[in-house]
């Protein structure tokens, strides 16, 4: 819910924003786990945009798998 601004409309992910996606990044099988959350059809159906939404680990300044591919789609 926290990110949901930032990956419907654009706006700067929020610090509590950026807290979920580091946690969910730091799992076991965190890039694959952010990237099905990303291509859900929940959220394709609140209308989270995959390219917004790929650039949160960049903008949170996180540690991630740059050019990591998700179902097709290069999260940056």
């Amino acid at each position: 819910i926290s990110c949901r601004p930032a990956v419907t409309t654009g706006t700067a992910p929020t610090a509590d924003c950026c807290a979920h996606i580091q946690t969910v990044l730091a799992g076991a099988n965190g890039p694959q786990c952010l990237c099905d959350a990303l291509t859900s059809n929940l959220a394709k159906s609140i209308g989270v945009n995959f390219e917004l939404a790929s650039k949160l680990p960049q903008e949170c300044r996180l540690n991630y798998i740059h050019n990591y591919n998700c179902k097709g789609h290069i999260v940056p």
